[in-house]
């Protein structure tokens, strides 16, 4: 069986979200502990900002009508209202002194004015009160006064579905009331590694074993693009029953679960064979064939008890770009993204796309996408892409990965060349 990069990409979408919905992926938690999750209900202030009128500026509370010229005007200070204190009246033909942020009285707001120590003779930072203030200059203009709800009214809109709690909106929160927040839980990834072939360390020189690369690459691919991820690692030989007996350990913690080899056509492909048999009822929506891709043609996914499985090639090359087009997008629908299947603009369909200039002639793709690992590098004149290789060929160089910071996807018959512009995706 065979289907269209866009087709299997859609399919990894329509899955991630219907493992959303099974496994409930969300959370309340207090606003200081949610700092870069998405949030998964539109978040309302429960108070003003500010929420109290106040004084914008240090400096004495007059009354409009007493400004009078000539100036200097003197008045005497009958009382001081430092940060934090209850407000105080302000009498005909008086002054009190009166620092930023401390409250003024609504009664009669619109007839006062604050003026800034600097046009006065208070002396900056005396803590003795004065009996007189000498008012050199007032601007009718300028009242200084911050108004109660000047910023944000109850119930204003904070920040909507979907958008990351950042340092900004947490501030804006918890300065509107709110404690809690109804946030996207942070997903859970477990990586299996299936080969008999595999070693967690390297062999012997005449062993005929290889070291596990995918696992690590992937776990830190996963952590360099969405660090709050948890992922879990495991090896496993060649043996249906214990796949199945794994998958259903990690089925009850992990919401992605993520295979590397075993769905070529060898005679020990356990991964086919398990997402192309009809008699494993964890298994619902399995499908195991060709993607139109190099590298990375085999592909497989499927739903195992309420766990989205994605399964890769098992060569490094094609495990990394398949973490970039599939994982990625399927990650981003479980951290709480806006992401939908049939998206029709690139950047709405899960994938980080950059425009760059190629440093070098790029591989030409024959009859199907071809994505060429990049080395991407930010200048101050743009991103810079340099292909790992010109040939296009060699899903195993995983030697060719170092320094590797994203992927060019090319069209069949697309030609670039050394200074032409293109799109990459980023691993970051």
């Amino acid at each position: 069986m065979s289907r269209s990069l866009e087709d299997h990409l859609n399919t990894v979408l329509h899955l991630a979200h219907q493992v959303f919905s099974l496994r409930s992926l969300t959370q309340k938690r207090p606003v200081a502990d949610a700092l870069g999750l998405r949030i998964a209900q539109d978040l309302h202030a429960s108070r003003a900002i500010p929420p109290f009128s106040n004084s914008a500026m240090d400096g004495v509370l007059v009354r409009t009508a007493d400004l009078k010229a000539p100036f200097p005007v003197e008045l005497p200070l009958v009382a001081d209202t430092p940060a934090g204190s209850g407000a105080h009246p302000v009498p005909p033909a008086a002054a009190v002194r009166i620092m930023t942020g401390a409250p003024i009285a609504e009664d009669d707001i619109e007839s006062l004015q604050v003026i800034p120590m600097e046009d006065t003779n208070l002396r900056i930072g005396d803590a003795n009160l004065p009996a007189r203030v000498k008012i050199h200059r007032a601007d009718p203009h300028r009242r200084h006064i911050r108004r109660r709800a000047e910023d944000i009214s109850p119930g204003d809109l904070l920040a909507s579905r979907h958008a990351i709690l950042d340092a900004g909106t947490l501030a804006a929160a918890i300065s509107a009331g709110v404690s809690h927040v109804s946030v996207f839980s942070t997903p859970r990834l477990a990586i299996i590694s299936s080969g008999d072939e595999l070693t967690p360390t390297g062999p012997e020189p005449s062993s005929a074993l290889i070291p596990d690369s995918n696992g690590p690459m992937i776990e830190a691919l996963i952590h360099t693009a969405f660090p709050q991820v948890e992922v879990r690692r495991q090896r496993i030989s060649d043996s249906l029953p214990a796949l199945i007996r794994l998958l259903d350990e990690l089925s009850s913690w992990a919401d992605i679960i993520i295979t590397t080899g075993g769905i070529s056509a060898g005679s020990f492909d356990v991964v086919k064979e398990l997402l192309t048999s009809p008699a494993v009822p964890q298994a619902q929506e399995t499908w195991c064939g060709q993607v139109a891709l190099q590298p990375g043609k085999p592909q497989g996914l499927g739903i195992w008890d309420k766990s989205l499985v994605l399964a890769f090639p098992g060569n490094p090359v094609a495990a990394y770009v398949s973490a970039l087009l599939f994982l990625f997008p399927a990650l981003s629908v479980l951290h709480g993204e806006a992401i939908k299947p049939h998206a029709t603009q690139p950047e709405t369909n899960g994938q980080r796309y950059f425009p760059a200039r190629a440093t070098r002639d790029f591989p030409v793709a024959s009859s199907k996408p071809l994505a060429v690992p990049v080395v991407l590098t930010w200048t101050s004149s743009g991103v810079l892409a340099t292909p790992f290789t010109t040939s296009g060929k060699g899903s195993h160089r995983v030697g060719s990965l170092s320094g590797v910071n994203g992927i060019a996807l090319l069209q069949p018959d697309e030609r670039v060349a050394d200074g032409e512009s293109l799109t990459v995706i980023a691993a970051q």
